[in-house]
């Protein structure tokens, strides 16, 4: 069985869902810390969490939360690893957050609208030509972030916006070998109240990048 890396401090709380749908796509979860061989692993997952210190992107903290650097540093460092070892990546959440900061990007630190729990909203697939893994023209996801994307990161290319307020929701390299969500996919797997069913979708997707390569 084929190995995935799911990047996290040893007391993240909220790990088990992220293992949990490694499993579903019949890989084996691991999670070393902070250390690992890209050449060990089919993929790397960086999940959710606290907010990207705003310093690594040349800002001073206006609103960011539970900021912890040696973490962030941590998480761009293994992205760098499995990017240029062209190993997929999926970043959710924070980890979505995380590669937009790794490829030069920025972050707006507080937005209204996007942090109420248990909300669905309806999210736009884009059809950019230069897209490999593409979203259907609408679906809904759970809305679970305070921040988004404010300048995109190099070679990135957006593949789904929200309806509502055009906040970016998604991306991948261009090429094919990243993808990053905004929402919360490993809660939609199993009709949590609230969250939305289509998280399987994301996961689908990411196993055939892993695929493809």
């Amino acid at each position: 069985m084929k190995k995935l890396l799911v990047f996290f401090k040893p007391e993240e709380r909220f790990k088990e869902r992220y293992l949990y749908a490694s499993k579903m796509m019949g890989f084996e979860p691991e999670s070393p810390y902070p250390e690992a061989d890209p050449a060990d692993y089919a993929g790397l997952i960086m999940i959710g969490g606290g907010d990207v210190d705003p310093s690594f992107y040349g800002e001073e903290n206006t609103a960011s939360r539970y900021v912890d650097p040696e973490y962030d540093k941590a998480c761009l460092n293994i992205v760098d690893r499995f990017f240029k070892a062209g190993k997929p990546v999926l970043g959710i959440c924070r980890g979505f957050q995380v590669l937009n900061v790794y490829f030069g990007g920025s972050l707006n630190q507080d937005i209204p609208g996007h942090s109420a729990n248990a909300l669905l909203h309806e999210v736009r697939g884009l059809k950019d030509p230069g897209l490999t893994y593409p979203f259907p023209e609408k679906f809904l996801t759970n809305t679970r972030h305070h921040q988004s994307v404010k300048t995109l990161g190099q070679g990135l290319i957006i593949s789904a916006k929200a309806v509502f307020d055009d906040t970016v929701e998604a991306f991948e390299h261009e090429n094919g070998k990243v993808l990053g969500v905004q929402w919360h996919p490993e809660r939609m797997l199993d009709n949590m109240p609230g969250e939305g069913k289509d998280g399987v979708m994301v996961f689908d997707r990411f196993k055939q990048m892993i695929a493809d390569q």
